[in-house]
């Protein structure tokens, strides 16, 4: 029984009686994922972005207006590792989940782990519309923050900005990694990984 058994009255459940009275899920998510940062994107009119550090940045898409993006941690004792990712789900103007998650942010397959040990632990935007995602890693490796800025379908790359030479504290340097990742077949994504 997948269940706390006091959930039920007698401890047991039939599938007709799942079936008739119960929600089913919505989305299905891989099982050993372990999905622990959820964050709902909540679009915002390039005019009503005040900040001098949004200049030259472009917020995810009016059309993810809603979305959700989830944080895979990642299995630790899968024989087949699963997770590890950022994904997205699409919603309706509703807010009712469409199809499945799709991912932003993954190692190349066959491999769902990371190197560097980039375990993601939680999502959120910032006030230019960019994702951040945070790391806790992997038996000490892996820790960092990375920051997903969307870049529109005529981004040309040669506009990219340079690495900057160190983090606002000094502690270390900042790489700049670029890939580019089909979301909806239209955008890209520029990765800053802020090493901790």
């Amino acid at each position: 029984m997948w269940a706390w058994p006091i959930f039920y009255e007698s401890g047991t459940i039939t599938d007709e009686e799942c079936r008739d009275d119960f929600v089913a899920p919505v989305v299905a998510m891989q099982g050993h994922s372990a999905p622990l940062g959820i964050t709902f994107f909540n679009w915002m009119p390039p005019e009503e972005k005040s900040l001098e550090s949004c200049d030259r940045i472009e917020s995810f898409p009016k059309e993810m207006d809603g979305y959700a993006f989830v944080a895979y941690h990642g299995s630790w004792n899968r024989d087949v590792p699963t997770g590890y990712k950022v994904v997205y789900v699409q919603m309706d103007e509703k807010g009712d989940a469409i199809g499945e998650p799709i991912d932003i942010l993954a190692h190349e397959p066959p491999n769902a782990q990371w190197e560097d040990g980039f375990r993601p632990v939680d999502v959120d935007f910032d006030r230019c519309g960019c994702l951040l995602v945070t790391s806790d890693g992997t038996r000490g490796q892996g820790s960092k923050v990375v920051r997903i800025e969307y870049l529109g379908p005529d981004t040309d790359e040669s506009s990219l900005p340079n690495p900057p030479e160190s983090t606002s504290s000094g502690a270390s340097a900042t790489a700049l990694l670029c890939i580019r990742l089909k979301i909806s077949g239209v955008l890209c994504a520029l990765l800053m990984l802020i090493m901790g």
